[in-house]
């Protein structure tokens, strides 16, 4: 049985880049559709646990959905939360390249996390008004 694939990608205006755990390289992109069809050809063969993408000012909104719509599980993170959790492994240096390999190389911390604020939010979400 192998181990299971997860992925951390930095988003950025013009391109964004990918590691994977397990992986020594990481993969650069273009931020546009050539480049969101190309992520998922690569990914929907390694069937990845879950993908992290840093919130960035909006700029992985269409990747997100490029993802999710090619069937794979994505979290948007709060880019707070991942600087916390580069602090607290201490991966401060580089912050771009090490947001990316602590999203991919920490997994089982991300996915107890997302999983747990998944509920959380179809909870409140469920007993809230909308507006």
């Amino acid at each position: 049985m192998s181990e299971p694939v997860y992925v951390g990608i930095d988003v950025a205006k013009a391109s964004f880049e990918v590691a994977a755990s397990g992986e020594a390289q990481t993969l650069s992109l273009g931020n546009d559709e050539a480049g969101h069809a190309e992520l998922r050809q690569v990914l929907v063969p390694l069937a990845p646990r879950l993908i992290l993408l840093e919130a960035t000012g909006g700029h992985e909104r269409l990747l997100a959905l490029a993802l999710a719509a090619a069937g794979l599980r994505v979290s948007v993170i709060n880019p707070r939360q991942a600087r916390d959790f580069r602090r607290c492994t201490g991966k401060l240096a580089r912050p771009i390249a090490s947001t990316r390999r602590c999203c991919a190389a920490s997994p089982p911390c991300w996915t107890r996390r997302v999983a747990s604020r998944v509920r959380c939010s179809m909870r409140s979400s469920a007993n809230s008004p909308r507006w």
